[in-house]
């Protein structure tokens, strides 16, 4: 892998720990089983699909989890849950999800100083290198413009890069 290729790190690694503490992880577990279970309540709502990346018609059994089944496309080999919830079984889970409830009332409340630090913190530093990069790149086209090299006088009239 070349330096183009490799990952940008941006701070410390956040830690699953960090992220849910142990102290929470039964309850967020218990709420995440419910929330399966309500789902299975539905399974007779659900509809079969195609492919959702190339809509191929011939899939195979992948595997299953939590008792849905998924297929693999036999076309692009992209791994798709069929049957699946369908759109109002979908709205009904993530208005009524008890998993992500427990997660905004205790596990992000519990993370948040961890994430501030090892997550937002170090994007915000950078904020300043992509302004810089976007700079850049907005002289560069404001050089190439063909507007703005034959008719110079009309640049500020244009509206392209407000501020």
């Amino acid at each position: 892998m070349n330096s183009a290729d490799a990952p940008i790190r941006l701070g410390e690694q956040l830690s699953e720990k960090e992220l849910c503490p142990d102290d929470l992880l039964s309850g967020q577990e218990a709420a995440f089983a419910r929330d399966i279970e309500r789902l299975h309540r539905r399974q007779a709502e659900f509809i079969k699909v195609d492919c959702p990346a190339c809509a191929g018609r011939s899939a195979k059994h992948a595997f299953e989890k939590y008792g849905f089944f998924f297929k693999r496309c036999n076309d692009c080999r992209t791994i798709f849950m069929s049957p699946r919830p369908s759109p109002a079984v979908m709205t009904d889970y993530y208005s009524n999800s008890e998993n992500y409830a427990y997660w905004a009332m205790h596990i992000f409340p519990a993370s948040e100083a961890s994430r501030r630090e090892k997550i937002h913190k170090p994007w915000l530093e950078r904020v300043p290198t992509i302004a810089d990069v976007s700079a850049s790149a907005r002289e560069r086209w404001l050089r190439s413009d063909p507007v703005s090299v034959l008719f110079p006088n009309l640049l500020p009239d244009r509206d392209f890069f407000p501020g």
